[in-house]
């Protein structure tokens, strides 16, 4: 298993369960993925819990983890497996707009609250974006969510998007939804809508604008195993519950066909 997230993980542990031997590298020096990133924020405490008890159930397991490191084509090819599952996730996507250089990762803001100034513009009013802005704005951050879709977007569940608005409404967030940034510069984002543009005043701006699937890179290890499946965000965009489904079933299906 090529990746130690939420559904390499997973894939490990329902693997080892059906009797394999199971092999899980991770390139970071810890199991967890992605997600590791918002440990310290508070509302999110049962998901550090929850890695957690995956990290323990593969312990349990007596599965083989070889942290800190990169699977490539010729390491795989060594290791001789008769399955591969990659999970190695996704990577931030980076929209051609002038100056982007200038903005930093909201996954490098969660590891480091302390890189966020006081005035913050986060680019994309996703899930990610519309939680980095509650976590900073109880930080005491002033925060600008720039969005250029009419509404943010939080995804399917009713009650969290119902949270997520009351929260923002409490820290006082800037919606600046239908806009779109044309630029980041050093004052912060022009933004730009039916009305014209505005400067967005920053000294911290966040790029949330999205994750882009690792799936060429995934497939560089197809052809070093004689089974090859690829699971989670290097597929496409996954939520917890997709990932873990996924890779629970991708798993269970080894060795039925």
């Amino acid at each position: 298993v090529v990746g130690g997230g939420i559904a390499g993980m997973e894939a490990a542990i329902t693997c080892a369960d059906r009797g394999h031997d199971v092999v899980l590298c991770e390139k970071s020096g810890t199991l967890g993925g992605i997600l590791r990133c918002e440990d310290n924020v508070p509302f999110k405490k049962h998901l550090h819990e929850y890695l957690d008890l995956q990290a323990r159930n593969i312990e349990k397991r007596g599965i083989r983890v070889l942290l800190n490191t990169e699977v490539t084509k010729k390491f795989a090819e060594d290791m001789e497996p008769d399955v591969i599952i990659a999970a190695i996730g996704a990577k931030p996507l980076v929209p051609a707009i002038p100056g982007i250089g200038h903005a930093v990762g909201a996954a490098d803001v969660y590891k480091n609250p302390g890189i966020a100034g006081q005035k913050v513009v986060i680019l994309g009013g996703g899930l990610v974006g519309t939680e980095l802005a509650i976590y900073l704005g109880d930080l005491g951050r002033d925060v600008s969510i720039v969005e250029m879709l009419p509404n943010y977007n939080v995804g399917d569940n009713i009650l969290h998007g119902m949270a997520i608005g009351i929260e923002l409404n409490r820290l006082g967030t800037v919606l600046a939804l239908g806009t779109r940034a044309v630029e980041i510069n050093d004052r912060g984002v022009v933004g730009e809508n039916s009305d014209g543009r505005t400067l967005f005043e920053a000294d911290t701006v966040v790029n949330a604008l999205g994750m882009l699937p690792r799936h060429d890179e995934a497939e560089e290890l197809r052809f070093c195993a004689p089974v090859f499946h690829q699971i989670g965000d290097c597929l496409a965009a996954k939520n917890i519950y997709e990932a873990t489904r996924m890779a629970h079933q991708t798993a269970l299906d080894i060795g039925q066909y």
